[in-house]
Protein backbone atom coordinates (compact mmCIF):
# COMPACT_ATOMS: atom_id res chain seq x y z
CA UNK A 1 0.00 0.00 0.00
CA UNK A 2 1.31 3.57 -0.47
CA UNK A 3 3.07 5.56 2.14
CA UNK A 4 2.85 8.30 3.99
CA UNK A 5 5.82 9.43 2.17
CA UNK A 6 5.11 9.03 -1.29
CA UNK A 7 1.69 10.71 -1.21
CA UNK A 8 1.45 13.49 -4.23
CA UNK A 9 0.34 16.66 -4.03
CA UNK A 10 -2.82 15.99 -5.99
CA UNK A 11 -3.75 13.19 -3.65
CA UNK A 12 -3.01 15.41 -0.44
CA UNK A 13 -5.20 18.03 -2.18
CA UNK A 14 -8.54 15.52 -3.22
CA UNK A 15 -8.07 13.71 0.54
CA UNK A 16 -8.35 17.76 1.33
CA UNK A 17 -11.52 18.40 -0.45
CA UNK A 18 -13.01 15.27 -0.26
CA UNK A 19 -12.84 15.97 3.61
CA UNK A 20 -14.47 19.37 3.25
CA UNK A 21 -17.09 17.77 1.01
CA UNK A 22 -17.84 15.05 3.04
CA UNK A 23 -17.92 16.73 6.08
CA UNK A 24 -20.15 19.44 4.70
CA UNK A 25 -22.59 16.45 3.11
CA UNK A 26 -22.82 14.79 6.27
CA UNK A 27 -23.82 17.31 8.13
CA UNK A 28 -26.26 18.51 5.80
CA UNK A 29 -27.74 15.37 5.80
CA UNK A 30 -28.34 15.16 9.46
CA UNK A 31 -29.96 18.46 9.30
CA UNK A 32 -32.29 17.19 6.86
CA UNK A 33 -33.25 14.26 8.62
CA UNK A 34 -33.86 16.23 11.60
CA UNK A 35 -35.57 18.76 10.49
CA UNK A 36 -37.81 16.71 7.56
CA UNK A 37 -41.62 17.62 8.08
CA UNK A 38 -40.76 20.81 9.71
CA UNK A 39 -39.42 24.07 9.73
CA UNK A 40 -35.56 24.83 11.31
CA UNK A 41 -35.24 26.44 14.05
CA UNK A 42 -32.60 28.94 12.14
CA UNK A 43 -35.16 29.80 9.12
CA UNK A 44 -37.97 30.10 11.79
CA UNK A 45 -34.78 33.23 13.50
CA UNK A 46 -34.56 34.51 10.21
CA UNK A 47 -37.81 35.12 9.23
CA UNK A 48 -38.82 36.85 12.03
CA UNK A 49 -36.52 39.82 11.43
CA UNK A 50 -37.42 42.23 8.83
CA UNK A 51 -36.82 42.14 5.04
CA UNK A 52 -33.85 44.69 4.14
CA UNK A 53 -34.59 45.00 0.67
CA UNK A 54 -37.12 44.21 -1.57
CA UNK A 55 -35.22 41.67 -3.19
CA UNK A 56 -34.58 39.93 0.09
CA UNK A 57 -38.20 40.04 0.85
CA UNK A 58 -38.49 38.12 -2.61
CA UNK A 59 -35.88 35.15 -1.63
CA UNK A 60 -37.98 35.05 1.50
CA UNK A 61 -41.48 34.72 0.19
CA UNK A 62 -39.41 31.82 -2.15
CA UNK A 63 -37.86 29.84 0.36
CA UNK A 64 -40.62 29.90 2.71
CA UNK A 65 -42.68 28.71 -0.22
CA UNK A 66 -39.62 25.52 -0.50
CA UNK A 67 -40.27 25.29 3.15
CA UNK A 68 -43.73 24.82 3.29
CA UNK A 69 -42.98 22.02 -0.17
CA UNK A 70 -40.95 20.39 1.68
CA UNK A 71 -42.80 20.23 4.85
CA UNK A 72 -45.15 18.78 3.32
CA UNK A 73 -43.43 15.73 1.85
CA UNK A 74 -40.75 14.38 4.48
CA UNK A 75 -40.21 11.63 3.01
CA UNK A 76 -38.66 12.67 -0.08
CA UNK A 77 -36.35 14.96 2.41
CA UNK A 78 -35.52 11.79 3.92
CA UNK A 79 -34.72 9.99 0.82
CA UNK A 80 -32.64 12.75 -0.76
CA UNK A 81 -30.81 12.97 3.02
CA UNK A 82 -30.34 9.27 2.82
CA UNK A 83 -28.84 9.89 -0.16
CA UNK A 84 -26.43 12.13 0.74
CA UNK A 85 -25.24 10.63 3.52
CA UNK A 86 -24.38 7.37 1.60
CA UNK A 87 -22.18 10.24 -0.54
CA UNK A 88 -20.93 11.61 2.09
CA UNK A 89 -19.73 8.37 3.98
CA UNK A 90 -18.05 7.22 1.06
CA UNK A 91 -16.07 10.68 0.70
CA UNK A 92 -15.04 10.47 4.33
CA UNK A 93 -14.15 6.68 4.11
CA UNK A 94 -11.67 7.41 0.87
CA UNK A 95 -9.82 10.11 3.31
CA UNK A 96 -9.52 7.83 6.18
CA UNK A 97 -8.12 5.04 3.43
CA UNK A 98 -5.96 7.77 1.87
CA UNK A 99 -4.78 8.83 5.56
CA UNK A 100 -3.95 5.37 6.67
CA UNK A 101 -2.54 3.65 3.22
CA UNK A 102 -5.38 1.53 2.88
CA UNK A 103 -5.61 0.29 -0.70
CA UNK A 104 -9.75 0.77 -0.39
CA UNK A 105 -9.25 4.42 -1.02
CA UNK A 106 -9.24 4.15 -4.68
CA UNK A 107 -12.11 1.88 -5.23
CA UNK A 108 -13.91 3.89 -2.60
CA UNK A 109 -12.75 7.39 -4.24
CA UNK A 110 -14.12 5.90 -7.60
CA UNK A 111 -17.33 4.47 -5.79
CA UNK A 112 -17.79 8.04 -4.98
CA UNK A 113 -17.33 9.77 -7.83
CA UNK A 114 -19.66 7.67 -9.56
CA UNK A 115 -22.27 8.10 -6.78
CA UNK A 116 -21.70 12.26 -6.74
CA UNK A 117 -22.23 12.48 -10.20
CA UNK A 118 -25.49 10.59 -9.84
CA UNK A 119 -26.32 12.69 -6.66
CA UNK A 120 -25.85 15.75 -7.92
CA UNK A 121 -27.87 15.13 -11.41
CA UNK A 122 -30.78 13.92 -9.28
CA UNK A 123 -30.90 16.13 -6.72
CA UNK A 124 -30.76 18.98 -9.34
CA UNK A 125 -33.14 16.94 -11.76
CA UNK A 126 -35.95 16.83 -8.41
CA UNK A 127 -35.91 20.25 -7.98
CA UNK A 128 -35.92 21.62 -11.27
CA UNK A 129 -39.15 18.90 -12.37
CA UNK A 130 -41.02 18.54 -9.19
CA UNK A 131 -39.53 20.74 -6.30
CA UNK A 132 -40.43 23.98 -8.96
CA UNK A 133 -43.31 23.38 -9.91
CA UNK A 134 -44.63 22.84 -6.45
CA UNK A 135 -43.52 26.07 -5.10
CA UNK A 136 -44.24 28.16 -7.89
CA UNK A 137 -48.13 26.79 -7.74
CA UNK A 138 -47.77 27.36 -3.82
CA UNK A 139 -46.15 30.97 -4.51
CA UNK A 140 -49.32 31.72 -7.14
CA UNK A 141 -51.87 30.67 -4.60
CA UNK A 142 -50.79 33.14 -1.97
CA UNK A 143 -50.32 36.26 -4.45
CA UNK A 144 -52.13 39.31 -3.59
CA UNK A 145 -51.65 40.82 -7.38
CA UNK A 146 -50.51 39.90 -10.65
CA UNK A 147 -47.42 41.61 -10.50
CA UNK A 148 -46.48 40.59 -7.43
CA UNK A 149 -47.33 37.10 -8.58
CA UNK A 150 -45.04 37.88 -11.90
CA UNK A 151 -42.34 38.92 -9.32
CA UNK A 152 -42.07 36.49 -7.42
CA UNK A 153 -42.29 33.73 -10.42
CA UNK A 154 -38.93 35.05 -11.84
CA UNK A 155 -37.23 34.94 -8.58
CA UNK A 156 -38.36 31.52 -7.95
CA UNK A 157 -37.25 30.31 -11.41
CA UNK A 158 -33.79 31.95 -11.15
CA UNK A 159 -33.75 30.02 -7.65
CA UNK A 160 -34.53 26.81 -8.61
CA UNK A 161 -33.53 26.59 -11.79
CA UNK A 162 -29.92 28.53 -12.09
CA UNK A 163 -29.17 27.17 -8.69
CA UNK A 164 -29.33 23.82 -8.55
CA UNK A 165 -27.49 23.89 -12.12
CA UNK A 166 -24.94 25.72 -10.63
CA UNK A 167 -24.47 22.89 -7.69
CA UNK A 168 -24.76 20.27 -9.74
CA UNK A 169 -22.34 21.57 -11.93
CA UNK A 170 -19.98 21.66 -9.17
CA UNK A 171 -20.37 18.62 -7.65
CA UNK A 172 -20.49 16.79 -11.04
CA UNK A 173 -17.23 18.10 -11.99
CA UNK A 174 -15.55 17.27 -8.72
CA UNK A 175 -16.61 13.80 -9.36
CA UNK A 176 -15.34 13.65 -12.57
CA UNK A 177 -11.66 15.24 -10.83
CA UNK A 178 -11.75 11.64 -8.49
CA UNK A 179 -12.32 9.23 -11.24
CA UNK A 180 -9.53 11.21 -13.50
CA UNK A 181 -7.27 11.29 -10.91
CA UNK A 182 -7.94 7.90 -8.96
CA UNK A 183 -8.79 6.27 -12.31
CA UNK A 184 -6.20 7.06 -14.63
CA UNK A 185 -2.89 6.56 -14.59
CA UNK A 186 -2.11 8.78 -11.98
CA UNK A 187 -3.85 6.70 -9.12
CA UNK A 188 -2.96 3.29 -10.80
CA UNK A 189 0.86 4.37 -10.29
CA UNK A 190 -0.23 5.54 -6.92
CA UNK A 191 -1.28 2.38 -5.81
CA UNK A 192 1.22 0.62 -7.55
CA UNK A 193 -1.45 -1.16 -10.08
CA UNK A 194 0.05 -1.95 -13.70
CA UNK A 195 -1.20 -0.68 -16.56
CA UNK A 196 -4.04 -3.46 -17.17
CA UNK A 197 -5.33 -2.54 -13.50
CA UNK A 198 -3.54 -5.64 -12.05
CA UNK A 199 -1.08 -5.52 -8.54
CA UNK A 200 2.15 -5.15 -9.84
CA UNK A 201 3.85 -7.58 -7.54
CA UNK A 202 6.47 -5.08 -6.75
CA UNK A 203 4.57 -2.26 -5.27
CA UNK A 204 1.45 -4.54 -3.92
CA UNK A 205 0.99 -4.86 -0.22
Amino acid sequence: MPAAKQRPRWVVVLAGLMLVAGAHLFFGALTGLRDAGRTPAAIEALMATPPTSPNETLARQVAAAVIAVERAHPDRTRTQAAACMVLAALLLFSVVAIGTGDKRGRITALAAGWVGIGYSVASAALTISIVRGAVLRHLASEAATADAADQVHRAAQAFLVVAPLLVAAIGVSFSVVLLVYFGGRKGRVFYGLAADGVRHPLRGS
